[in-house]
């Protein structure tokens, strides 16, 4: 399987407006309902809520990848953003 194949055009978002991670995640997480693929947002809302920050990992200085496993989304989900 290759990233081409997991990301969308409707879940890429360049430049990413946020000015902190959590609100860089936050538009991140919304661009993934909006393209359909969340299919409880509640539930995936509190687990975001209930593993955050810990299950966010740090590539580097200015890298993270937040990751979240749960039944709230149509199989394996992928949403990128780029900012500044």
């Amino acid at each position: 399987m290759k990233l081409a194949d997991l990301l969308g055009p409707r879940r890429v978002v360049v430049p990413l407006p946020a000015a902190t991670l959590e609100e860089g995640l936050r538009v991140l997480v919304d661009a993934c309902v909006a393209d359909g693929r969340v299919a409880d947002v509640l539930r995936l809302d509190a687990a975001i809520r209930e593993s955050w920050p810990e299950d966010t990992m740090s590539l580097g200085p200015h890298a993270w990848l937040p990751h979240f496993r749960t039944d709230a989304v149509r199989g394996l989900v992928v949403a990128l953003g780029g900012a500044g």
